[in-house]
């Protein structure tokens, strides 16, 4: 039985026959909701292709953290 779907924190799908991917291929999901999964990373890491172009700081993050007031 093969699962398909979405959570927060990740993607299951099949690939239809005769699809070129293959187990390991890279591809782009785009979540449609997503903030209990952010209040679990520092910073996204923004890619292009395969190089980091920048970096984005989760901020606020975490109880008690009071974002650039500090």
């Amino acid at each position: 039985m093969i699962r398909e779907g979405h959570d927060e924190e990740h993607g299951i799908f099949a690939a239809p026959d005769g699809s070129p991917l293959r187990v390991g291929d890279s591809v782009a999901l785009v979540p449609g909701y997503s903030p209990t999964t952010v209040n679990w990373c520092d910073a996204y890491h923004v890619v292009r292709g395969d190089v980091v172009v920048d970096v984005w700081p989760i901020i606020p993050r975490g109880p008690g953290h009071h974002g650039l007031s500090r």
